[in-house]
């Protein structure tokens, strides 16, 4: 047998073992009563997604294992929070349809607990608009979570008012404030405790929130929602757009609050831009 024959004979039981490992695994999880979610196949299996959807054999097995859990519903085990932080793009139309929920119901999530948006940004947040304009059809959101109101720009409250009108609770999260659930906790950092007013806020009649009498701090990037995320041992930084003053302010406040803190996960500002100045937080 020449080397090429070994090769691809090699090649073929291998992918024989991958089909039957897939086949088994999914008769296990009948058995077993579990909900086949591609997700927890490539969980327990360790092979990809797409393994799943384009090989025929186990695609058609896997489709035909779903029929037969048609009608039944699956209990979870245990309270699982979902949440998701900003969600949008500039250049792909239609991300909250065809990306955010297409995604997520890929996952089986039907309902998402909290959504949070670091600041109004529509590259941060049109598609998790449009899941708010999805609701009778799409994914459903149980409380949508803004930053502090001083910091809100036309694009935040316009957001806020429409959830309000599709039935989805709206709040603020101030800092040292959390949302916990067992292990995990998402802390926010700021807005909330700067002292960051707008440039044109003397002549600003709008200084004063909605009547409250607080200043009107600014708006944008600078006062971008600030979060940390733990989990068990793991810390993860997500930074929204935060920038200048708000980014030096975000410099003392980990120093002061978060000296001995690893950040396995740094979400930079900006999407990873060269600008930005994070260099002591993944130092």
């Amino acid at each position: 047998m020449s080397k090429y024959s070994k090769m691809v004979e090699s090649n073929q039981k291998a992918s024989r073992e991958k089909i039957d490992y897939a086949i088994r695994t999914i008769k296990e999880m009948l058995e077993k009563e579990e909900q086949l979610l591609v997700c927890d196949l490539v969980r327990k299996t360790g092979l990809s997604r797409a393994f799943f959807y384009k090989n025929p054999v186990v695609s058609k097995f896997l489709n035909e294992a779903r029929q037969q859990q048609e009608g039944k519903v699956f209990h979870q085990k245990k309270k699982v929070i979902l949440d998701l932080v900003d969600g949008g793009s500039s250049d792909v139309k239609k991300v909250g349809q065809y990306r955010l929920e297409s995604f997520l119901k890929s996952q089986g999530v039907g309902k998402l607990d909290y959504v949070l948006i670091s600041h109004g940004d529509s590259d941060h947040m049109n598609g998790v608009e449009e899941l708010i304009e999805r609701q009778d059809i799409g994914v459903k959101i149980g409380t949508l979570v803004l930053p502090v109101i001083e910091v809100w720009d036309e694009a935040l409250e316009e957001l806020a008012g429409k959830a309000r009108n599709h039935g989805i609770r709206v709040v603020v999260i101030e800092p040292g404030q959390s949302i916990r659930e067992g292990e995990m906790a998402i802390s926010c950092i700021q807005p909330g405790n700067m002292e960051i007013k707008s440039e044109d806020a003397e002549s600003r009649q709008e200084n004063d929130v909605f009547g409250t009498g607080k200043p009107r701090l600014e708006s944008g990037n600078v006062a971008s929602m600030v979060l940390a995320v733990r989990y068990g041992k793991f810390d993860m930084l997500l930074t929204g757009d935060v920038e200048g003053e708000g980014e030096m302010q975000l410099t003392k406040q980990l120093e002061e609050s978060y000296p001995d803190c690893t950040w396995e996960v740094l979400k930079v500002a900006h999407h990873g831009s060269k600008t930005r100045r994070m260099k002591k937080c993944s130092d």
